[in-house]
C-alpha cells in the first residue's frame, strides 16, 4: 500500500480524489476535490503521520522518473522498471499511469 493510500486512510480520504499534495516545512498540505463540495485542504504536521515503513529496496530510478512518479503520487515500489537491471524511465512511470503523462 503507498503512503499516500495509508495517509488518505487515515484522514478518511479516497486516495482518486486527491488532486494535490506536497511537503511545506513539517506539514504535509494534501488537497482533496469532492465535485460540489468544494476542496477541502489539510495541513498535516509530520510528526501526526504514520511512520514511513520500507516495503522493499528503493528501486533505482531516474531523475526525471522520481520527479514524474511524485508529481502524480505513485510509488516507485510499484513500479516496474525496464530499465537496466530493472531502473524504472520514465516511460515506466507513464505506463503506470495509463499512458496519461
Amino acid at each position: 500500500m503507498s503512503y499516500l493510500k495509508r495517509v488518505c486512510d487515515l484522514l478518511g480520504e479516497n486516495i482518486d480524489d486527491v488532486v494535490n499534495y506536497r511537503v511545506e516545512g513539517d506539514e504535509v498540505v494534501l488537497v482533496v476535490c469532492h465535485g460540489i463540495r468544494g476542496n477541502p485542504k489539510y495541513r498535516i504536521p509530520l510528526s501526526d503521520l504514520p511512520e514511513l515503513e520500507p516495503e522493499g529496496p528503493e528501486p533505482e530510478v531516474t531523475d526525471s522518473a522520481r520527479e514524474l512518479a511524485d508529481e502524480y503520487g505513485l510509488d516507485l515500489l510499484e513500479i516496474t522498471g525496464t530499465g537496466h537491471d530493472g531502473r524504472v524511465l520514465v516511460r515506466d512511470v507513464r505506463n503506470a499511469m495509463g499512458g496519461e503523462a
